[in-house]
């Protein structure tokens, strides 16, 4: 029995088939390896002495812990982009999902166009935002310089703790997007707005006829 490790870098996110064959021993294959934008997949093999025809197929989940990383991050994964709601077809708005995460104003009220993101409770102007690794930051309001929409991002990881120098640039969080690959086919989607009153949530007006009298009992 022989073990040897090896280490593929620059690979974009997705999902992977990994198979490993050498002469002498069993094939050994795992199918829906997934590599998120951030993160470190580790897939081990261990090959045994055996016909080249057997294939042995790995079907274990992945660990829900990543023991190669420190940063504190949450992972928008492309279903989530894809089936959840956006106002506004804002793909920063999914950043809510990660704790300690919240909405901010700008620091300039004519550019309060975009999400400005408050991590931690530290200011919008903290937030670094990178696209396929391409700087992508308003320095002066926070938030991102251009808005990509929905259909051409794949997904996206918010850091906000202890993440690594090659994100830099930021004490407050760091967003890291990567965008679909193109193909040669056409293709496209669409998308619609349904909004009726009917389905707003009921509020009570207060009455103007009625005042509440001090301590809060009775009107007059």
């Amino acid at each position: 029995m022989t073990q040897v490790f090896y280490s593929f870098e620059l690979l974009p996110a997705g999902i992977y088939s990994v198979k490993v064959n050498a002469s002498g021993f069993n094939t050994a294959e795992a199918k829906e390896v997934v590599l998120q934008v951030g993160a470190t997949t580790t897939q081990n093999f261990t090959l045994k002495p055996g016909s080249v025809s057997e294939t042995i197929e790995v079907t274990s989940a992945p660990a829900l812990v990543d023991q190669l990383k420190m940063d504190v991050s949450t992972n928008i994964t492309p279903q989530q982009i894809q089936e959840l709601p956006l106002i506004g077809r804002d793909i920063a708005d999914l950043a809510y999902l990660s704790p300690g995460v919240k909405a901010a104003d700008s620091y300039d009220p004519t550019k309060n166009r975009y999400s400005i993101l408050s991590v931690n409770g530290q200011g919008g102007r903290n937030v670094n935002v990178t696209v396929n690794g391409v700087d992508n930051k308003d320095n002066t309001v926070g938030g991102p310089v251009m808005q990509l929409p929905a259909e051409a991002v794949q997904e996206f990881q918010i850091s906000t703790q202890r993440f690594s120098a090659v994100n830099g640039r930021s004490e407050g969080a760091a967003i890291n997007v990567i965008t679909k690959s193109g193909t040669n086919a056409y293709h496209g989607s669409a998308f619609g707005f349904f909004r009726n009153q009917a389905l707003n949530a009921a509020q009570k007006l207060p009455n103007p006829g009625l005042n509440e009298c001090p301590g809060g009992q009775g009107t007059s």
